[in-house]
Parts: structure tokens; sequence; C-alpha cells
């Protein structure tokens, strides 16, 4: 269900920073169109075009962030650090000025920059500027991997996220803070701040559809807040879709009423978590034969978020396709979802062979942070997955590229031609070439297998 092999086919070549929480459209723009204030007073050179763009390495990959404290209250969430809205802010604990920020990136990955505001960047309703009551972030020291490489000035005038070059690999970093100004709220004696990113390159796309990425406090491994667990699976196969949803509804049943009691302690959100479970039915599901007779949708409660995922009818009775989800709506939500909206299913086939493919076909959609004065518009990669019956189960292989779109704001996609790509004698999708040809608005859904052949 993971969608980790956005290659550089996909959204990675064509990414500029991340996803929107705002819907409202925004003009294009180059990631280096509204560069952010420097911390330094050394000029930033601007490099030629990169064949791969510079991406938000927090929302993108497996990026970890990790902050030294919490303020204690439930409405203050440490991932308002990095939700893109300079409203909200990370507030740590009382009298610890003098916290740290870190972030772990995969070894594979480059860091370029990150960007940080020195404090909270919003009026309060009651007039007071919380910008100037509270504490400012002063001077800066960053290490990588246990070595300090420099200490840094901000300038403590400025609102807006200021720039700090990096140029290193991946690796584990820390902002340690060395001094604060303090603000005209004398009693206020928390480190605040409002936004904090890593931008840099990577190979992949690995963040999943509805991941949303944590701030961690204390250290990378203090998982309290923590809240979507991998997903547990129910055992199939299942006589029919109402047998399947009423298994699943006792099956989370037991588990809601202490999930609650979480949310409340723990955010001060009241939510009213009941068992549900429905099929949805697929506007395309695709010609299907034998071992593999029907597909569907199913969307249920977890506990965690609401899920719509992939169900289809074998011999046996109904199978869950551990295929990517077409939806998840997550109960926790500080902040921007997740860097993907969610796949669309596109249709399916069954390829013939010693083991039978059933072969999906989806379209993930990826929206981009307002991060540096503009915006890209959104891209969509279309994904080959071939899925198995192995015993009383489905396996998925990872998903595989074959085209990708950008989608501007006036709404007319344009694809590329498909990449060519064959099914193994085993079962597996193997990529044979890039797309290629002139962009077309023809939706490439319709053409579905026709460059495909087993």
């Amino acid at each position: 269900m993971l969608a980790r092999t956005l290659a550089k086919i996909g959204l990675v070549a064509v990414l500029g920073t991340g996803a929107a929480c705002s819907k409202t459209p925004v003009k294009p723009a180059e990631v280096d169109a509204a560069p952010a204030p420097v911390a330094s007073k050394a000029a930033e050179e601007r490099p030629p075009e990169p064949k791969e763009r510079v991406i938000d390495l927090i929302y993108a990959t497996k990026t970890l962030v990790a902050v030294s404290s919490k303020v204690k209250n439930p409405r203050d969430y440490p991932e308002h650090l990095i939700d893109n809205k300079q409203e909200t802010a990370w507030n740590g604990e009382t009298d610890d000025l003098k916290g740290w920020i870190a972030f772990r990136t995969p070894k594979d990955v480059h860091v370029d920059y990150l960007t940080i505001t020195t404090g909270f960047d919003k009026i309060a309703k009651d007039g007071t500027d919380l910008f100037t009551a509270n504490h400012r972030i002063k001077k800066l020291a960053l290490e990588r991997d246990g070595v300090v490489l420099g200490e840094h000035t901000l300038d403590t005038n400025e609102r807006k996220p200021q720039k700090i070059t990096i140029d290193k690999d991946g690796g584990e970093f820390k902002l340690k803070v060395l001094e604060t100004l303090p603000g005209t709220k004398k009693e206020w004696r928390e480190l605040v701040v409002s936004e904090f990113h890593v931008f840099g390159k990577a190979p992949a796309v690995t963040r999943d559809i509805g991941e949303r990425p944590r701030v961690f406090v204390g250290s990378f491994d203090a998982h309290d807040n923590e809240v979507d667990p991998p997903k547990k699976s129910m055992k199939g196969p299942f006589p029919d879709l109402a047998t399947y949803c009423r298994t699943q509804r006792a099956f989370v049943a037991p588990d809601l009423p202490s999930r609650a009691r979480e949310y409340k302690e723990n955010y001060g959100m009241d939510m009213k978590l009941v068992p549900s479970c429905e099929e949805v039915k697929p506007k395309n599901p695709g010609a299907l034969r034998a071992p593999y007779h029907e597909l569907s949708t199913v969307r249920y409660e977890t506990g965690y978020s609401t899920v719509q995922t992939l169900v289809v009818r074998t011999d046996a009775g109904w199978l869950d396709v551990p295929a990517l989800p077409l939806d998840i709506d997550s109960h926790y939500d500080p902040g921007c979802p997740s860097i993907f909206r969610g796949a669309g299913f596109d249709g399916a086939r069954v390829v013939d062979g010693p083991t039978p493919v059933l072969l999906l076909r989806m379209s993930l959609v990826a929206q981009h942070f307002i991060a540096t004065g503009g915006a890209l518009p959104n891209e969509v990669a279309v994904k080959l997955q071939a899925c198995r019956l192995e015993g009383s189960a489905m396996r998925c292989d990872e998903p595989v590229d074959i085209n990708y779109a950008v989608v501007p704001n006036n709404g007319k996609t344009k694809w590329q031609k498909d990449a060519k790509y064959t099914i193994t004698p085993d079962g597996h999708v193997k990529w044979l070439a890039p797309p290629s040809g002139p962009a077309t608005e023809e939706d490439p859904a319709d053409s579905f297998g026709a460059d495909a052949g087993p």
C-alpha cells in the first residue's frame, strides 16, 4: 500500500517544494523565483537550472524531525513547526531557551539548505504582536552527525523564513539555539518558531499516501505523538462484502473507546468514533477474468483514519488488495495532511502467465507547498502495480511509474506517451523506456495496455 517508487521519471524530476495547505490557485513559479532572506551577509549565488528540482525533504522523503521540548497544552502541536502556516508555531517548554531542532534525512539525499523563522509571526485576536512579544532566535549552531558546521546569526527583525545554506549529503543535523532576543512579554519564556523546512534533492519521493511527517519530542525515538501505526490486516477470504464489512466493524470496535480517550487527553480533540464500513463501487473496474472475478473498493473506519482500499473477488472469496490506498482521511491533522492527495483508480486487467497477474493502473496526485514565495502546479504520476494471488492472500509489488503530467491552473493536463514496459514471466512490471513524444491532452487511461505485453 505504499507509494515508495516515485522515481526520476515521475514526481521527483518535476517536484518543486511540496504540497499546499491552501486550495487557492496560485501562479506557477520556479522554486527560486522568490528566495527566502539569507541568514548571513554573504550573497547566495543562483545555480544553473538543475536536472532534479529542489524539493521539501521533510514532506517528500522519510526525513524525521525532532524538537527539544513542547509546551504543556493540547493546542500547540509540535507539527505546527512544519505545517507551512505562519500563524501557527512550535512552542517549546517554558525556560527551554537553549533548545534545539533536529532532522535526520535518508543517506541518499543531498541537503541544499534549510529555512527557519526567528519567531512567531502572528497578531493575536487582542492585537498583541506575538512576533515581538515572544523570544526570537538570534544565533544558532548547526551540527551534522555531531560535528559543528558553523554558527549562524538570524535577523530578528525579519518575519519571513530565513535561509541557511548546508550543501551536504544526508545525515543527522541539529540546530542548537545559542542566543535569543527577549520579547516585550517578560513572563513569556518559550522558544516559538512558525516555520522550519529542509530543501534538497532525492532519488525518489518516499512519503506514503496520507502519511503525515511527525515532529518528535526529546529524540527521534520519542513516539508519544506517533498516532498512525501500520494498519492491522483482517484474515480472509470472505464470502461477500457484507461479511467483510461486518467482520471489519467488529475488528475495530474494541479499540475505538481508548482511541477517543487518547485524542481527548493528548490533543484536546473530541472524536466521535463509531465502526463503519461500506462498499464504494469504482466507475471503471476493468474487464477481469479468472482467478480475479470482480474488483471493488471499501471505505472503513480504522480508529486512526477512514481508509478506502481495493478488494477483489477470487475463487475463494473476497480479499484485501495491498495496493496504493485510494484515500486516507486521518483524524489527527494539525497541519498539512500529506504531499499526496490520494490515488485515482484508472482500471485493472489480468495478464496471463504461470501466475496470473492482476495489473492495476492508478494516478497519484501530488500537491505543492507554497514555500519560497511561489508555487508549482500539481503533478500526477501514472503508475502500474502488479498483484498476485499467493495462497489465500494477495501480494502486490511496489508500483512502477510509466507516465506523469503537470496539471496547470487552467486544468489542461499535458500527458506524455506511456513509458514502454513489459510483464516478466514471473509476473512483475519491467520498465523499459521513459515516457516520450509530444505532450497531449489525451487521458493515458484510455490506452491502458496498448504498449504493454507479457
